[in-house]
């Protein structure tokens, strides 16, 4: 059974659970009618759970702990424990995979899923690895907005020459000397990982993308992290609340670090959504930044990021964490 519904070509959609890659050797994720198709099979199965195929019924079921997913190809009802949830887009096979909405994904695991545009990625944390709720006794919930900047140094050194897409890393609070930034404890780390690799080739700059998963306070707890790489150049400083903000910007911006000039590299906007950065992209996107009509072929470089690289990370939904309370 194959449906007819119009799907976009957007190619190289990547998925992952638990910042682990999943892979599909047979159908890959596609847009169908502005809505994410994954296929069912790799995903539940890289959450655990065990998936069966009906070919008489058209019926998949999945087992996931106490829970039992049952649901049929072009039926737009679905069952989780013998109740019906109502699906977006009917599932369907494509290359012999069953292909079901992302959201139903995260309705029926309980996990937390964000469609990334700007890199055509599907991220999904699983309920387990979800922070536990905010309500506990001893401690205080605390939260940073969106556009607040954040910021890191990177604990390793990167490069666009050795560096392999999916590499992880990590990078600690800079806190400037101080106890905290904006009650965030010093010793709380980002973890994330490489998401774009391109080295120096023909005179064309080294690109290094990077994408942050998990920040991880030094109590143990771990949270979700929703942000962009940017610099600390471009932002504002309030200097009544400590607070750094990006400022505003009317594009997408899909920032990376580029090899010009210096080691190091320049971050600039890079709108990629996931396709591959092709010399014209690159060169458009330095001659607006140095203002001029063509950069410099001879400044080109690959990017080695410095030790302990400072840079900032801007929130793009609201925080929230907690902090153990001082009252004894």
């Amino acid at each position: 059974m194959t449906s007819g519904l119009a799907s976009a070509g957007h190619a190289g959609i990547r998925a992952r659970v638990d910042g682990m890659n999943v892979d599909f050797p047979d159908a890959q994720p596609v847009m169908v009618n502005n809505r994410v198709m994954v296929p069912l099979r790799g995903v539940f199965e890289k959450m655990n759970a065990s998936v069966e195929y009906d070919q008489v019924s058209h019926t998949v079921t999945a087992q996931h702990g106490g829970d039992n997913i049952r649901l049929t190809l072009g039926s737009k009802v679905a069952a989780i424990n013998g109740s019906d949830l109502a699906i977006e887009v009917a599932p369907y096979t494509r290359n012999g995979s069953t292909m079901v909405p992302l959201r139903f994904i995260g309705e029926a695991m309980k996990a937390d899923i964000e469609w990334v545009d700007a890199t055509q990625s599907v991220d999904i944390v699983t309920a387990s690895k979800l922070a536990p709720p905010m309500d506990m006794p001893g401690f205080n919930t605390m939260r940073m907005v969106s556009g607040t900047v954040v910021p890191f140094r990177l604990d390793q050194v990167l490069s666009s020459k050795t560096s392999k897409v999916g590499d992880p890393f990590k990078a600690t609070l800079d806190t400037n000397g101080q106890t905290d930034y904006q009650s965030l404890p010093s010793g709380t780390q980002i973890e994330g990982h490489v998401d774009v690799v391109k080295p120096l080739a023909d005179n064309t700059p080294g690109v290094l993308g990077l994408t942050f998963d998990w920040i991880r306070l030094p109590d143990g707890q771990s949270y979700r992290l929703y942000g962009t790489m940017t610099g600390l150049e471009n932002i504002d400083y309030d200097p009544a609340t400590g607070r750094m903000i990006a400022r505003p910007t009317s594009k997408n911006d899909d920032l990376k670090l580029v090899g010009y000039g210096a080691a190091g590299g320049v971050l600039i906007s890079l709108v990629t959504k996931g396709n591959i950065v092709n010399n014209a992209l690159l060169g458009g996107a330095l001659g607006y930044l140095l203002g001029q009509a063509k950069p410099n072929e001879k400044m080109a470089t690959d990017v080695v990021t410095a030790p302990q690289m400072k840079f900032g990370v801007k929130l793009n939904r609201d925080f929230m964490f907690r902090v153990k309370s001082n009252v004894n």
